[in-house]
């Protein structure tokens, strides 16, 4: 049944004339590896498509815009540093400030995120952080409600707890450190 549900056009095809629910539903399969050894147009051109969604401020592709950067998230892992950058900025942003729905943030790219976190090796371990660090300094930590503080204390958690985790370790505790007081002070 799922197998009737799969394009059956040549992944080339779909790329060039698909629809977007046919893009997405065409990587699905894949995992970091196949997607990594995609031929380099093939692979940049699902990466133009995926930025051209999430940067066109279309009420009506946001979902859609959600979706391939869960997608991307985990078969981003094995790209060229830059490459993963444009999934993992894009994704944090969406994760935790996007409003869709009327709903503030995305559920399922929290999640990814987190299993991204997880999974990764250098490099996209170091894009990571570094991207969910820049971030950071973008907010105020102290200002976001306790779902928003929870879901960045998991993502810290699960990056710090990375055996890739080599680089940039004093910031993420110093910001988990921040996340912890301030959920404590509201508890007193």
């Amino acid at each position: 049944m799922a197998g009737a549900l799969r394009p059956a056009k040549p992944l080339s095809e779909v790329l060039a004339h698909g629809r977007l629910h046919e893009i997405a539903a065409a990587i699905e399969d894949l995992n970091a590896v196949e997607f990594e050894r995609l031929p380099p147009g093939q692979r940049t051109l699902i990466l133009v498509k995926c930025d051209d969604i999430v940067s066109s401020g279309d009420e009506d592709l946001k979902s859609a815009s959600s979706r391939f950067l869960e997608l991307l998230l985990a078969r981003g892992l094995l790209l060229p540093k830059e490459d993963y950058r444009g999934i993992v900025g894009p994704a944090i942003r969406w994760a935790f400030e996007q409003v869709h729905h009327g709903k503030q943030g995305s559920t399922t790219l929290q999640i990814a995120l987190e299993r991204a976190a997880t999974e990764a090796r250098d490099p996209a371990h170091v894009v990571l952080v570094e991207e969910l660090l820049a971030f950071l300094k973008a907010i105020t930590v102290e200002d976001k409600p306790n779902w928003y503080l929870q879901i960045l204390r998991n993502l810290l958690g699960a990056l710090m707890a990375n055996q890739a985790c080599q680089t940039n370790v004093d910031e993420l505790a110093a910001v988990m450190k921040k996340v912890n007081r301030t959920q404590r002070s509201r508890t007193d």
